[in-house]
């Protein structure tokens, strides 16, 4: 009896923490080509709401909550529903209106996940267009201080770095402007930071729910199959488990994995509390976590 007490104990502090408000983590990274004189880029990064009927309410709570970090940009990357997502576009398009109030200085943009290719991507995209949410997958957005490159999601098989490359660099070329100072790519698996070569600037993504319940992905044994399959996750496109949750470097670029908001298979996160992101590009010198 005691067993089962602590077992069902346990299951609702997972339930809990699954459904809680997130928490903010926070980055500092330096980014040389910016002013120090001026105030730094804020970037403001969610992914895997993995939304479900009746979480309108909680989705709110998260919008006010990252509309009062200031950003001057919001990344959301990826996987907006859950389960076997909406049954009709009304009800994409109810579950999403809340992104409408997200406020970003320099605007809201976003790609699409894994679960949202398999419930059906034009579904997707147009609740993230009624919401005036803007998609740049294989596209870029460009802002006065930073360059924003969308990848598309590997699942979808059209994955494409280097379109997103030439979209910046027509961009540029017919507004008659200079690169940004900051260089920011956006995709929803992590597997990607393998698959841009010459990569320079963060890239930023989600797909792992950071394990969801610890000690997943994060235990020796774990971490040794992620760094035995890598090659295959490479080849054909799975999530290895290399990059779980963090700040990750190869050479000059960085990437953050963000262990997200919701929850997939089971409703459960133990260890992993949902997350928001901000990330603060400064070019000021002093203590930076990049």
């Amino acid at each position: 009896m005691l067993c089962v007490g602590g077992a069902a104990t346990l299951l609702a502090v997972a339930f809990a923490e699954a459904r809680r408000d997130p928490i903010v983590i926070s980055y500092r990274l330096a980014e040389p080509r910016l002013s120090c004189a001026a105030s730094p880029l804020r970037a403001a990064l969610i992914a895997d709401l993995h939304l479900r009927a009746g979480d309108e309410a909680r989705l709110a709570r998260i919008v006010a909550e990252t509309n009062a970090l200031r950003p001057d940009l919001i990344l959301l990357a990826g996987d907006f529903f859950g389960g076997d997502g909406p049954p009709s576009d009304d009800a994409a398009a109810r579950l999403l209106a809340p992104l409408a109030e997200l406020r970003a200085h320099d605007g809201v943009v976003a790609v699409l996940g894994n679960n949202d290719w398999h419930d059906g991507a034009p579904r997707a995209a147009t609740a993230l267009t009624l919401a005036g949410v803007r998609l740049i997958g294989n596209d870029a957005f460009v802002t006065p201080r930073a360059a924003v490159l969308g990848i598309e999601e590997l699942y979808s098989n059209t994955a494409n770095p280097p379109l997103a490359q030439e979209r910046l660099a027509s961009d540029l070329l017919l507004t008659h402007r200079a690169a940004p100072p900051v260089t920011i790519w956006m995709a929803h698996n992590p597997t990607l930071f393998d698959r841009v070569r010459g990569m320079e600037g963060t890239m930023v993504t989600g797909h792992t729910h950071g394990g969801q319940i610890w000690p997943a992905m994060t235990v020796p044994l774990m971490r040794w199959i992620g760094r035995t399959a890598h090659p295959l996750a490479i080849g054909f496109g799975w999530s290895s488990g290399r990059y779980v949750r963090g700040l990750y470097r190869r050479g000059s670029a960085r990437m953050i994995v963000t262990s997200g908001i919701g929850t997939s298979t089971l409703p459960l996160r133990l260890g992993v509390p949902p997350e928001i992101v901000a990330i603060d590009f400064t070019g000021c010198p002093g203590p930076t976590a990049g």
